[in-house]
């Protein structure tokens, strides 16, 4: 009897233990299952406001906002671009960008969300995308929008929660992307970007061979059966094929003015041994001589290194070349991101982030389609250059001026340390003499609190518009006399 009772015992827990396997057999293949739901956040509705283009708590359904940029259409239209930041004002985790646009010099503006993936819920996420840092290009018709774009729970130096940017190639050698099925242990499969037909393009794998899956324009995957089942840029766990997790140049392109933004285009500029390689941000130039000029800056933060630069196109966008980086000189230890414009001569001048705390600039001069760089030069203006800054180039009753918009404030610490904060902006303002030299003739007092990120433009009558961040997740729209700022 005590056997029997033995063996009936034993059958009860092994029955168990094979019903506990069983059911957790089938929840691992339901949360592996390729076409289980897609959950995404629904996309924000678009937004008219006065005054402002962006709004807390109201513009593309986010409390803060911050990295703004702006330009002007031939047509007279002030049209500008953000990040949505959601719940939080940090880097990565889950941001979009919202873009404005006004035909009234300010007075309404009608806004939308113009990237977006669904993968965040609208708040910050540790395992979203991200789109970072706008900066915007005009020929007076159309916009370039190019933005930095992170994939899922990526992020330039891991804070926050979110892992950091790897150090590897994002493309093969022939140019399509690579992909991975097994959580990024390999990279056994690719897509074509240039080979989308009837808006689509079939997943390979390095044999060449089609897997059956496919991706749209935007990058959202489809199984066998035509359904939509993830997007390549989301964190592993949700998609089957997953990309590189590293950072990518996500460009868009409107023909409306704005109004819509087409399919994206990722420009593979980034070297292998790069982790980020990010936008400017602010605003590009379309030089006199056409070529389409966006700047750019590498980074490796555990080297402790960073290289401003420039993306430019002699083709209307269709293909981009990378400017070597900016020198360094021993005031200026290194060069972030920048803002570029061109010269008179035809030259082009690049403000840049440095640790100088003067406001610096060097030139390039285009040479067979190439660009060289000249020397550093150091301005005896003091300003808080650990900030991204914004430079355009403006006339005025035959004279030409370059306008420089940035924090300037200090402050002291307990041990009696002078320290550059982000406060007191100003707008400097400088006449060019005809060797393109700069003579500070007027400085103009912004905001004297909080100044950060900012981004000028020539408005139709002018005149100077600006959108910068004025304290923490706000971003604000003015405008000044062109007039009044050169004094």
């Amino acid at each position: 009897m005590k056997n029997k009772l033995w063996v009936k015992i034993c059958l009860s827990v092994f029955g168990a233990l094979l019903l506990i396997l069983i059911i957790a057999a089938i929840v691992f293949a339901v949360n592996l299952k390729d076409n289980s739901p897609l959950e995404v956040s629904e996309k924000p509705k678009g937004k008219t406001t006065n005054n402002q283009p962006f709004v807390n708590g109201e513009t593309g359904d986010s409390e803060n906002f911050r990295i703004p940029a702006i330009i002007t259409l031939d047509n007279g239209r002030i049209f500008c671009a953000v990040d949505a930041r959601y719940d939080r004002t940090q880097d990565g985790g889950g941001l979009d960008t919202v873009v404005a646009y006004s035909d009234d010099n300010g007075k309404t503006w009608n806004s939308y969300t113009a990237n977006f993936l669904g993968d965040n819920g609208n708040k910050f996420d540790l395992e979203s995308s991200a789109f970072i840092d706008p900066e915007l290009l005009t020929d007076g018709k159309n916009i370039w929008m190019m933005t930095t774009f992170y994939s899922g729970g990526r992020s330039l130096s891991g804070y926050t929660g979110l892992k950091t940017a790897v150090k590897k190639p994002a493309f093969n050698d022939d140019g399509t992307l690579k992909l991975s099925k097994n959580h990024g242990l390999t990279y056994g499969y690719k897509v074509n970007l240039d080979a989308f037909e009837n808006g689509y393009s079939s997943i390979m794998n390095n044999n060449g061979e089609n897997t059956g899956y496919k991706i749209d324009e935007y990058y959202f995957l489809y199984d066998e059966n035509d359904e939509k089942i993830g997007n390549i840029f989301y964190i592993k766990s949700k998609s089957v094929f997953s990309v590189v997790p590293t950072t990518y140049l996500y460009m868009t392109k409107s023909t409306d003015g704005g109004e819509s933004f087409g399919a994206p285009e990722l420009i593979d500029l980034k070297k292998k041994d790069e982790s980020f390689y990010g936008v400017g941000p602010g605003r590009g130039i379309v030089a006199s001589d056409g070529t389409m000029i966006m700047s750019a800056y590498y980074v490796d933060v555990k080297r402790g290194k960073q290289a401003s630069s420039f993306i430019y196109s002699n083709d209307g966008g269709k293909t981009w070349s990378r400017s070597d980086d900016v020198p360094y000189n021993k005031v200026c230890e290194y060069a972030g991101e920048s803002q570029v414009l061109e010269l008179p001569n035809g030259k082009l001048r690049c403000f840049f982030r440095n640790n100088s705390n003067k406001i610096s600039f060097v030139d390039a001069t285009k040479n067979n389609d190439k660009y060289v760089w000249g020397t550093v030069v150091n301005t005896d203006i003091e300003a808080t250059t650990g900030c991204m800054l914004s430079a355009i180039r403006c006339s005025k009753d035959g004279k030409e001026y370059i306008l420089v918009s940035c924090p300037t404030g200090t402050e002291t610490d307990e041990k009696g340390n002078i320290k550059h904060t982000r406060t007191d902006g100003k707008i400097f303002a400088f006449e060019l003499d005809d060797n393109c030299g700069m003579t500070l003739v007027n400085t103009t007092s912004v905001k004297k609190d909080a100044f950060m990120y900012s981004c000028m433009t020539v408005t139709e009558d002018g005149n100077i518009a600006m959108v910068y961040e004025s304290e923490n997740g706000a971003v604000t729209f003015a405008q000044y006399a062109l007039s009044d700022l050169i004094g």
